[in-house]
């Protein structure tokens, strides 16, 4: 555990991971949960007007879809842009084609894809010579 300054409100407090104290991971939860409850309702609604009818930061807004923590489905402008291609994205940080083009790099990485030759000795083969 350290000893570390929130990096939104400058408070002192200890953490071995989270950048922000407890306090305003707190606040976060209560301001998504507003945002939540009010898009579910108004679907139709800018990041604007969210923001105004819930009080929440538009930059909070815009973290929680980056995070995928909220979806926007019914917007004509998407919100945010995917961080490998630029296309207009509603949520996350990629975008679906980025997405399964990453994946697919990662997969075929994967130990899995190894051939017979790189594969683990079993103990027999190590041991008994097999």
């Amino acid at each position: 555990m350290f000893l570390k300054n929130c990096e939104r409100c400058g408070k002192a407090y200890t953490s071995s991971s989270s950048r922000i104290c407890p306090d305003c991971i707190d606040q976060d939860e209560v301001d998504f949960r507003k945002v939540r409850d009010f898009v579910k309702g108004n679907p139709k609604m800018s990041i604007d007007d969210i923001s105004e009818a819930t009080e929440v930061d538009k930059a909070r807004i815009l973290d929680f879809l980056k995070m995928g923590r909220l979806e926007l489905v019914d917007i004509t402008n998407p919100p945010l842009e995917c961080e490998r291609c630029g296309k207009p994205i509603s949520m996350g940080q990629y975008c679906n084609i980025c997405k399964q083009d990453i994946a697919d790099t990662f997969r075929s990485s994967s130990p899995s894809s190894e051939t017979p030759s790189m594969k683990k000795k079993s103990f027999k083969e190590r041991y008994r010579g097999e």
